[in-house]
């Protein structure tokens, strides 16, 4: 419930600063049109719909929807001035940043909120209350197979194993790389796929493993 309050909370701010922004512009305001970005993986579209309801329902202003767009395109797009507003993640801030990762995620928001005002006049608000990392995933047949129940386990086999990772995760510090480090391990074959061809890969047999999301499920 605590979640659901917060993720609230923010959508109505989102809404609030709109409208003042849009107070700003008098007879115009309702053709003042809100870009609503989002990445190319279910979590986005869906939050990207959501705030485009939220705000439709709530304001006289249009959106616009500008989905399916990897993160860096999107993060580019902020900072054009091509899109008003999206989904993004503190991690994924810091790695924009040029920074390394950090663990701690109340300093991550600091320092994501402190640099992105000053660097590029790009506002973040408060957190939504939701972890979206990154999971490794297998299927049950392959669980089983090689007794796999967490991270540890599958660095045993993996040298035996084909990854599919979203390009970014196959790129960032904080992805396969800082986890090939971390676990001391690597895949015999690492390839990049887009997010949305993931799952069907690893059910085909494509792949053995891929890069999930957290609330995938």
């Amino acid at each position: 419930m605590k979640n659901k309050i917060k993720i609230t909370t923010i959508f109505l701010i989102i809404i609030m600063l709109l409208t003042t922004a849009a107070g700003c512009t008098g007879s115009n305001e309702k053709n003042l049109e809100i870009r609503v970005g989002g990445k190319n993986f279910t979590e986005q579209y869906i939050m990207a719909e959501m705030f485009s309801i939220l705000i439709e329902e709530n304001t006289d202003l249009n959106t616009t929807l500008q989905t399916n767009l990897a993160s860096t395109v999107l993060f580019e797009a902020i900072k054009a001035d091509e899109v008003d507003l999206y989904l993004e993640y503190t991690g994924t801030g810091l790695i924009n940043l040029g920074m390394e990762p950090l663990t701690d995620p109340d300093e991550v928001y600091e320092i994501v909120k402190t640099e992105y005002d000053k660097q590029f006049n790009i506002k973040w608000m408060e957190p939504y209350g939701f972890n979206n990392t990154y999971a490794m995933m297998v299927t049950r047949d392959t669980a089983n197979k090689y007794g796999l129940e967490t991270v540890s386990d599958l660095a045993e086999v993996a040298h035996e194993m084909t990854l599919g990772g979203s390009y970014v995760f196959t790129e960032r510090a904080d992805g396969y790389p800082g986890l090939s480090k971390h676990y001391d391990f690597e895949f015999d074959v690492v390839i990049g796929l887009d997010p949305s061809l993931m799952y069907q890969a690893l059910i085909e047999g494509s792949v053995d493993v891929i890069s999930g999301f957290a609330t995938d499920g």
